[in-house]
């Protein structure tokens, strides 16, 4: 069992970056709990702007993760 979470983490660290480095950094302060407004501060976008960019990241790694997971 540990052996295919490492597996899986470890797709998911690769599938990570990909993406471009606000992207990362947005889907990444969203896993960790943060709000919109809080990173659409951080990262220095509109909120709009931001849940735009979060849905596009995640929507990439979801298909990524597919492919990578067969």
């Amino acid at each position: 069992m540990a052996a295919l979470v490492a597996e899986r983490d470890a797709i998911l660290r690769e599938a990570l970056t990909t993406l471009e480095p606000t992207q990362r950094q947005a889907v990444v302060l969203a896993a960790r709990g943060f709000g919109g407004s809080e990173i659409a501060a951080v990262i220095g976008r509109s909120e709009g702007a931001t849940r735009t960019l979060i849905c596009r990241a995640r929507s990439r790694l979801r298909s990524d993760l597919r492919e990578a997971m067969g």
